[in-house]
């Protein structure tokens, strides 16, 4: 896919220095989380199902799943543009492609996501469709940069180093621990890992269960046969499983 379509939407900005890596001074995964999910936000308020539009209808989305792979790391100072657009839905998911791009032009970035809108009452998942605007999904480019988001399997994971109690500064506008913070997690349990900030490549986030304030998510990760890491974060007493993550670090 060499653009991103009708409806897309974008914004600007510069990789700042809290938002790197001491080593490599590269974009830190939590920052691209961010950066997503600000540019999914605001594309969706101007679409008229954001935050606000859902809530006068007892609905909120959720991020179920994201993958993401970094052709080329953005560095501190470095100017950028985020690109979105919907593509369609699948099942209960609404399905979004993300570009980044670099100050030069090129693609930095391809990320893919699905969420599920819930009745903010029960938390029970409805199906999507009805939100889009007549003639919308059948506008919309219906290419994905990463077709198959499926269930990752679990690894067995010996220790649990990453303890990280869900604070108030850690709780987002639908009341649990935000996704960024989720990704941060997993990268540090990777981190904890090899002792080192990883150079990731490659990362796909599943989002199991909700973490809320007072909660502690533990977490670890392995190394898996295939030369990937898995992560996960589970709570104190490992009944609930948070989420899972699988990373591929670069070459």
């Amino acid at each position: 896919m060499s653009a991103l379509d009708y409806p897309s939407w974008s914004f600007s900005g510069v990789i700042r220095h809290h938002e790197c890596d001491p080593k490599r001074h590269e974009v830190k995964i939590r920052t691209l989380f961010d950066l997503l999910q600000t540019a999914a936000a605001c594309h969706a308020d101007e679409l008229n199902f954001g935050m606000d539009a859902l809530a006068a209808r007892g609905q909120l989305w959720v991020l179920s799943r994201l993958k993401l792979r970094i052709k080329r790391a953005l560095k501190l100072g470095e100017s950028f543009t985020v690109e979105t657009r919907p593509s369609g839905v699948h099942r209960l998911f609404a399905l979004r492609q993300y570009v980044i791009r670099d100050q030069e032009g090129n693609d930095a970035v391809h990320s893919s996501s699905e969420w599920l809108l819930l009745r903010r009452d029960t938390y029970r998942p409805i199906p999507p469709s009805p939100i889009f605007a007549p003639g919308m999904l059948e506008a919309m480019n219906p290419e994905v940069f990463f077709p198959d988001l499926g269930k990752l399997p679990e690894h067995e994971i010996a220790e649990r180093p990453i303890r990280f109690p869900v604070r108030h500064s850690g709780i987002d506008v639908n009341g649990h621990l935000n996704n960024a913070l989720y990704a941060m997690n997993a990268a540090d349990a990777v981190a904890a890992l090899i002792d080192s900030y990883p150079a990731f490549e490659e990362l796909q986030i599943n989002f199991n269960h909700a973490a809320m304030l007072g909660e502690v998510v533990c977490s670890g990760a392995v190394k898996t046969p295939e030369g990937t890491y898995y992560a996960d974060g589970r709570s104190s007493d490992g009944a609930k499983l948070y989420y899972q993550a699988l990373f591929r670090l670069q070459e």
